[in-house]
């Protein structure tokens, strides 16, 4: 090879050599999945747990997709999906979640955004919250009229166990959040439903895989459709939720929510 003609092999050469490993091989795909009982948490012995972390382990392995799966408090999610650090996440879909990544696949499970009363309270309706205190689960978002209420004192509390037991301690009028959360953390702790009248439902929405635009290959996103249409008929979706709720109690109390 003449001087000339190595000189330019060089020149092409080296920026491969110069690049990142990383860069040339595809990386993991970065699914985080929400930190909130019963939908993802850690158990007596750190090791992650939850309904929703359990239905991304097990959409993953249908996939066959490599992925780096981790727990994240909801606030750090919407941040990461915001700046490119989240690929993808199990969210409910609504037009505040389109706004941070694309729907790519329906789970066909839904969750309940409802306030909860204390039986005996005089109050039952959205109307009766005015000019009372209420405890919210940071990161809840109904699109509704509660979001930006300003009649109502909102007291934002860090997850669904601080809340019912604010609840319970008479602490505060109502408790506002996700209905599911509520009743798992009334099952962990020994709480009868009976002592709540029937919630107040405010939005309905079924849970969605969320990847942001451009995060994942046509291949990846066909992947996760498919792998949840055959979790979601076969009825292992549905399993993964009856292990953490009991299904007889999670029907009665959001039987005339459907």
């Amino acid at each position: 090879m003449n001087r000339a003609l190595a000189y330019f092999a060089a020149l092409w050469l080296l920026p491969l050599f110069a690049l990142p490993q990383s860069s040339l091989a595809e990386e993991p795909l970065r699914f985080h999945t929400l930190e909130l009982p019963p939908f993802g948490f850690l158990d007596e012995t750190d090791a992650p747990r939850g309904i929703l972390f359990d239905v991304t382990e097990a959409l993953i392995k249908e996939a066959d997709i490599d992925t780096d799966h981790r727990l994240l408090p909801m606030a750090r999610i919407i941040r990461q999906l915001s700046v490119g650090k989240t690929d993808c996440t199990i969210v409910t879909r609504s037009p505040y979640s389109e706004s941070l990544a694309e729907p790519v696949a329906d789970l066909k499970t839904p969750v309940h955004g409802a306030v909860l009363f204390p039986k005996k309270s005089t109050l039952s309706g959205y109307d009766d919250l005015q000019g009372q205190t209420i405890a919210v689960v940071r990161g809840s978002h109904f699109n509704h009229s509660l979001d930006d209420d300003t009649a109502i004192n909102k007291i934002w509390v860090d997850n669904d166990r601080l809340a019912v037991l604010m609840l319970m301690a008479n602490r505060v009028a109502a408790i506002a959040g996700p209905l599911e959360g509520f009743l798992y953390i009334m099952q962990k702790e020994g709480i009868s439903r009976e002592v709540i009248k029937e919630p107040l439902v405010l939005v309905k929405r079924n849970f969605w895989i969320h990847c942001v635009h451009g995060a994942i290959t046509k291949s990846t996103k066909d992947a996760l459709v498919k792998s949840t249409e055959r979790l979601t008929s076969d009825g292992t979706i549905q399993r993964i939720w009856d292990t953490y709720l009991h299904r007889p109690s999670r029907e009665a109390m959001v039987k005339n929510t459907n």
